[in-house]
Formats: C-alpha cells, structure tokens, sequence
C-alpha cells in the first residue's frame, strides 16, 4: 500500500492543492528535519522575494529600517509555517506561496509606512478607495509588482512613463476640488496608466500634504493577518 493511501481525505486534498515547494517541510520526519526545510525554504524561496518587494517599496529608508522589515517579514513566515506543519490538513492550504511571501511583505511596508508617514498613509487610502470604487478608473498590479492605476479602459496595461512625467508637473495646475473629481481629473489628464504611488505624489503635492514620508515605488497591501487564500491586496 503506498504512502499516500494512508493518507485521510483532507490530508490529500492539503496535498493537492497546496504549493508544493512546502511539501519536504510538511512531510519532514522529525523536528530536525522540519527545522532544515524551514530554514532552506525561508533562504531560498522567502529572502529574494520579500526583499524585491521591500527595496522596490522602500526607497528611503536606512538600510538598518530595510534589515529590519525584512527581519520582521521572516519572523512572520516561519512562525505561520511552524503553525501549518504542526496543524497540517487542519489548516487551509497556502495554494501560491510566492504570493504569501509577497502580501506578507507587502502588509510589512505598509506598516513601515503607516508609522513613520502617518498623514501620507492616509491619503494612500483614500486614493485607493477612490480608484476601487469609481467605475470609470481601476486599479492593478503591473508585471513588476508595482501598483498601476488609470481609466478603467487602460485596466491591464504597463505603465507609461509620459504619465510619470505629467504627474510630476501637475501640483501646479490641477486646482483642489472635490477629493474624488480630483482623482478622476488628474487620470484622465495622463497619457496612459500611472504608477499608484506617483498619484500620490502628485496628490500630496496639490492638497499639500507632507509629513517626510520614506520614498515608496510601489505599495503594499492593507495590514492583515495572513489570508488563507492569499491574493495580491490593493495598496492601502
């Protein structure tokens, strides 16, 4: 009889449809092993990724303030997957773990963020909403993990660096008016989709809002606990 008969439905479904890079972690014969798995998984696989999404979203910082987010982000991590070997088929399965690597870090720059440029933060969110909530603009992650925004036409193309550009130039004539019409005005002005955070900036610059935020690229997801399911969330 093969191993995998003796195998109860819902390990074989956690099997299944988890991602199988954490295979050798879960199936690891005793607490040595296991710690190994988590060690080579959270080097290999965790480090380059978490640290992609901190550099492209934290461009200010020390690096002291980057090692330490990354530091937090490799806590989390291993202190989830010490829970999901030891809770096995109980817990959900993580389907995509490059994307739980990514959301978590994500959730770990915003909070960098949120501390350190709390009026900044702010208006992150609430441009955010506008973008998620008004039918004629969207909002979505480009091929880089960036956060890209426009008309809701654009929705799905690479960013334009003409708008980058336009953006840097629009403090000066966009006039403040209804937070929502702002948005709106300012996208439809762009020759093509915008990056999220150069919105911001231009937002920030019209409305006059500065509390010396960290230099960010690109966004992070809200600050959650980590999903079961995991997707990519929008920028907060």
């Amino acid at each position: 009889m093969s191993a995998a008969s003796n195998l109860t439905p819902a390990e074989r479904a956690f099997e299944r449809d988890g991602d199988p890079v954490l295979l050798p972690l879960l199936r690891a014969a005793d607490d040595e092993s296991a710690r190994r798995c988590l060690g080579e998984l959270l080097e290999r696989e965790a480090s380059p990724l978490a640290w992609d999404v901190i550099r492209g979203h934290l461009r200010g910082p020390a690096k002291a303030d980057l090692d330490d987010v990354h530091a937090g982000v490799q806590l989390r991590l291993a202190a989830h997957l010490r829970t999901l070997r030891v809770r096995g088929a109980s817990e959900a399965p993580i389907r995509a773990f490059a994307s739980y690597v990514a959301v978590i870090a994500h959730n770990a720059c915003h909070a960098f963020l949120r501390e350190k440029s709390p009026e900044r933060a702010r208006l992150r969110s609430r441009t955010r909403y506008v973008l998620t909530r008004d039918p004629r603009l969207a909002l979505w992650e480009g091929p880089s993990r960036e956060w890209l925004c426009g008309s809701a036409a654009r929705r799905g193309q690479p960013w334009d660096p003409a708008s980058a550009r336009r953006l840097a130039e629009a403090s000066g004539r966009v006039a403040p008016i209804a937070f929502p019409d702002l948005v709106h005005a300012l996208l439809a002005g762009l020759p093509g989709p915008a990056r999220f955070d150069d919105v911001v900036d231009a937002l920030a610059g019209i409305l006059g809002i500065s509390d010396d935020p960290p230099s960010s690229s690109r966004d992070a997801a809200g600050d959650a606990p980590p999903a079961r399911e995991v997707a990519a969330g929008y920028p907060a």
